[in-house]
């Protein structure tokens, strides 16, 4: 079985070191890098050979939905994961329908982010316990 290429977009350095970390022990899934920017993302995703995103949603001076819809219609094999501290389900519902296949709180333990990726690549939407939970009580 072929790994899982796993690529970090966040303008917070912490958020991809944590994500790399937990990335690097599983032997299903390959680190394929942190980037702090949404542009030119289709052509990274490709340079990078990336199956799975995992994007922030408040990145300043970027359109994070037109990203997430530029990825969708570039590459319709990578899945993406939003991964937000933002928890509301306007921006759940946004990201969703912007193509995306998850949404993970960045509040949450980093085994969920895990849960997410494997969750995606079976072809499934991944939600974290946190954001299902918001996703309910609307």
């Amino acid at each position: 079985m072929q790994s899982v290429g796993v690529l970090v977009v966040d303008d917070n350095e912490w958020i991809g070191e944590a994500v790399e970390r937990s990335v690097r022990r599983c032997p299903d899934l390959r680190w394929t890098g942190w980037v702090a920017t949404t542009r030119d993302l289709p052509a990274l995703v490709r340079e990078r050979a990336a199956d799975v995103v995992l994007m922030d949603l408040d990145i300043p001076g970027e359109d994070w939905f037109a990203a997430i819809r530029a990825l969708t219609r570039e590459c319709p094999r990578t899945r993406s994961i939003i991964l937000s501290g933002y928890l509301r389900a306007d921006l759940i519902d946004r990201g969703l329908e912007a193509g995306a296949w998850g949404y993970v709180s960045k509040n949450e333990d980093l085994n969920e982010v895990i849960d997410a990726i494997r969750t995606v690549v079976a072809g499934e939407v991944a939600m974290s316990s946190a954001v299902a939970a918001e996703f309910q009580r609307r």
